[in-house]
């Protein structure tokens, strides 16, 4: 291995599983913001493999700055946002997975957006670190077709798994600091913010039945983002649950049915309909 020291930092199932696949090279593991149940930090903590965890940002960055050995820093389901200082640091060396076939949806929350435009194609990029958010050099690149009715929780597992597979590929390159990378391609399109929702996180009603499924089924993320809303007649709700066709629901449960699609409404504010 060309590397002295390997660092990576994330959050969730790839972050794990890449430290796992890379636990015999003695890598040294981060999260920012970790949530208060960490399977990283358990990992680590059992298989001895040093772990930190920062909630801020200048933090990350004054530890990392502390690295002057040949480093490979990994990005894996990652919001901290590397600063010019530590990319242009001559001897580190930064790739970050995206979950997205970039330069598509360059940001946070690519798949609720890939649902949400009813793409047929979704994938996964692994890229170069520089000074521009998502925009370095193509590492590999993974596509998957969409199901009709695929959720957002649902692809969000899907490409992690791509994204693990796609890192076995090229690993031994990687470690050998021999990669073949492929431009970025340009892109003009704006960069999805965390607050940035599918129209607003509001569901309009008189969209045509492909429309509704997309949005509800793009907002349906696991706790990720915020439930989606509705408003009727100046009244604010939230779209509790949904189904296809007549779903069952309790009895004297507001519910809609709109273009064969049920859900299941709860008052965010008062009123009726």
């Amino acid at each position: 291995m060309i590397f002295e020291k390997i660092i990576i930092i994330g959050n969730g199932t790839i972050a794990l599983e890449i430290t796992k696949i890379l636990s015999a090279y003695c890598p040294i593991a981060i999260s920012y913001k970790p949530h208060f149940l960490s399977m990283l930090e358990i990992f680590c903590k059992k298989n001895h493999i040093p772990y930190y965890h920062f909630n801020q940002n200048d933090l990350i960055t004054k530890f990392l700055d502390n690295f002057n050995e040949k480093t490979l820093i990994i990005s894996a389901n990652n919001h901290y946002i590397f600063p010019r200082e530590i990319i242009e640091k001559p001897q580190i060396k930064i790739i970050n997975f995206h979950n997205a076939l970039l330069p598509l949806y360059k940001g946070v929350n690519a798949p609720i957006w890939s649902i949400y435009n009813q793409d047929k194609i979704s994938g996964i990029t692994w890229h170069m670190v520089n000074s521009q958010l998502d925009s370095g050099e193509i590492i590999s690149q993974s596509q998957f077709e969409l199901t009709p009715n695929i959720k957002a929780i649902e692809l969000i597992k899907i490409l992690i798994q791509l994204g693990i597979s796609s890192f076995l590929g090229f690993k031994d390159s990687l470690l050998q600091d021999d990669l073949k990378l492929t431009k970025m391609p340009p892109s003009y399109a704006p960069i999805n913010k965390a607050k940035d929702l599918p129209n607003k996180g509001f569901l309009d009603i008189s969209w045509n039945e492909d429309k509704i499924s997309a949005f509800l089924r793009s907002m349906d993320a696991g706790g990720v983002i915020p439930k989606p809303k509705i408003l009727i007649s100046e009244n604010e709700y939230i779209i509790e649950s949904y189904g296809f066709a007549k779903t069952p629901f309790m009895e004297n449960s507001l519910v809609l049915y709109k273009n064969n699609i049920s859900m299941l409404l709860k008052s965010n504010g008062g009123g009726g309909i």
